[in-house]
């Protein structure tokens, strides 16, 4: 049995987005059942440089001027996007759809705030606030399901 079909027997009805979350001690599990760990990392490593190309592109397509710092700042309304689509901040599950359709609402919220006239730091602020509602509400969720 070859290495690949290895990790698609030990994948098989599993999610995808597993293999990359696996914890390090986890890690010497897969090795030792025969997964190349540093092909399955290496591989992981060109997917990530490969989406973030295809984002930078986007972005100077969108922009027309190729700078270092374009991304800077984003990280607030990503991170809130992310937990409003469902992923935990402790460790969990989260679909990428759910991400997806968070992050059109946090740029919807964006952009009306923005042609509102609302100021950038008060958007900053409205943004920051949702992202604690999105844990809270994460958190409450996670405890009721106990």
């Amino acid at each position: 049995m070859t290495s690949r079909e290895r990790i698609l027997a030990m994948l098989d009805g599993q999610p995808v987005d597993r293999l990359p979350a696996m914890p390090i001690t986890m890690m010497f599990a897969a090795r030792y059942s025969g997964v190349p760990v540093g092909g399955v990392t290496f591989l992981l490593f060109v997917l990530s440089g490969a989406v973030s190309a295809l984002g930078a592109v986007l972005m100077l397509s969108r922009l027309s001027v190729a700078r270092y710092d374009h991304g800077a700042g984003l990280e607030l309304s990503v991170v809130t996007a992310v937990v409003l689509g469902g992923a935990s901040i402790y460790g969990g599950r989260g679909t990428i759809i759910g991400s997806m359709l968070a992050m059109l609402l946090v740029a919807v919220v964006q952009t009306g705030m923005g042609l509102a006239g609302i100021r950038e730091d008060n958007q900053v602020t409205a943004i920051g606030a949702l992202l604690v509602v999105a844990v809270i509400m994460s958190n409450l969720t996670s405890r009721l399901r106990r």
